[in-house]
């Protein structure tokens, strides 16, 4: 195997390194199993470091490499995988069941990604140490050095400003209908 040769810069290698645990996530959650997750974790953070240069300094890495990670698992559905068998419709649903069209979860997840972005950098932060880490409001206090009240008001506010951004992004969706 040739080696690939990767323009990245040490201080974005880094930046990526602490990513890592939020893409194993996003990237099992997307897949739904740990191969595929792997895989699709290591296509994204190769595609981030040939493409390093095209992240603005100063924007939210994690939400870009979330981006890059979608686009790609999305795409992974829309070209056909040399791994595929050819089936007769009777045999492929013995095979596999039915599931739901996975457009409505992408644009939701493009949605929250959006609204998550402009959020301040703390109440960023307060999410995901709460919702994604499931850290306790003791521990993430802790964390970020403030009191647990200010943990508590941060989460509210986050939540209902990412509430109101959804419903807003719904209710302009409707009249444009």
């Amino acid at each position: 195997m040739t080696p690939v040769n990767v323009p990245c810069n040490d201080r974005f290698a880094r930046q990526l390194g602490e990513k890592m645990p939020d893409l194993r996530r996003y990237a099992r959650r997307l897949t739904g199993n740990a191969a595929d997750a792997e895989d699709l974790l290591q296509d994204c953070l190769l595609r981030a470091m040939v493409n390093w240069h095209r992240f603005q300094q100063g924007t939210n890495l994690r939400a870009w490499l979330f981006t890059v990670m979608r686009n790609l698992h999305i795409n992974s559905y829309r070209r056909p995988s040399h791994h595929e068998i050819a089936l007769a419709p009777d045999e492929l649903a013995a095979v596999a069941p039915a599931r739901a069209p996975a457009q409505e979860g992408a644009v939701e997840m493009t949605d929250f990604l959006r609204a998550f972005g402009k959020l301040s950098g703390a109440r960023q932060e307060t999410i995901m140490l709460i919702g994604w880490d499931g850290m306790s409001y003791d521990d993430a206090a802790a964390r970020l050095g403030v009191p647990t009240g200010t943990v508590r008001s941060r989460l509210s506010r986050a939540r209902e400003e990412l509430r109101d951004a959804l419903r807003g992004d719904a209710e302009a969706l409707d009249r444009a209908a």
